[in-house]
């Protein structure tokens, strides 16, 4: 990796190492009803922190000492899959989602001391609000609206009260890099920062 090589990078919390399993049982029973889903593959499940866009290979070293002590004074995640919902809406889906249960304020905390840690470095942040949320999926860009008698089944932010996983404890976040290429992405990790151990 090259100081100057560009790269596509996310902070993310790896939630394949374990949901994966109970995610490809539900992308199985969900994939004859949205056919035009490109899957996300278990074992690539994530929570996005962060998504940075391209940085240089540079950076990720300096991204590593900013992000190390802010990350490490917060506390391990306890969070679990509840629900299942679309973005931006039922009507014209682009994302399928898995929503989150467990140390939700926690998480909002965490973010939340990641973002203005990079604000004060000047790093673009999105402006819209963080939403936690897994991407299980995501449309075709040309698939046509979900018919009538499907979308009527959700709501603005559907739940399903039948997909609920139990709850995980996770230590770890991750910065990766991603690849896109035509079997979809490819992640590699690149900088791993603990949370608190005490």
């Amino acid at each position: 990796m090259k100081a100057g090589e560009s790269l596509r990078v996310f902070l993310g919390v790896p939630l394949g190492e374990a949901f994966a399993t109970d995610c490809q049982f539900w992308m199985t029973r969900l994939r004859p009803s949205w056919p035009d889903v490109r899957w996300v593959k278990p074992a690539q499940v994530h929570l996005t922190l962060h998504f940075f866009g391209a940085i240089t290979a540079g950076q990720v070293g300096e991204i590593r000492d900013m992000l190390t002590p802010v990350i490490a004074v917060h506390k391990p995640l306890i969070l679990g899959i509840k629900g299942l919902g679309f973005f931006p809406d039922a009507k014209q889906p682009r994302i399928l989602w898995m929503g989150l249960s467990g140390d939700l304020e926690k998480l909002k905390k965490l973010q939340r001391a990641i973002e203005e840690r990079l604000r004060s470095k000047a790093y673009p942040i999105e402006s819209r609000d963080f939403q936690p949320h897994v991407t299980i999926g995501r449309f075709q860009t040309n698939a046509p609206p979900l018919k009538h008698s499907e979308a009527s089944r959700f709501e603005e932010r559907p739940r399903l009260p039948e997909v609920q996983l139990e709850l995980c404890k996770f230590e770890r976040v991750h910065l990766y890099r991603s690849r896109l290429t035509p079997q979809g992405p490819q992640y590699e990790i690149l900088e791993t920062f603990l949370l608190s151990q005490k």
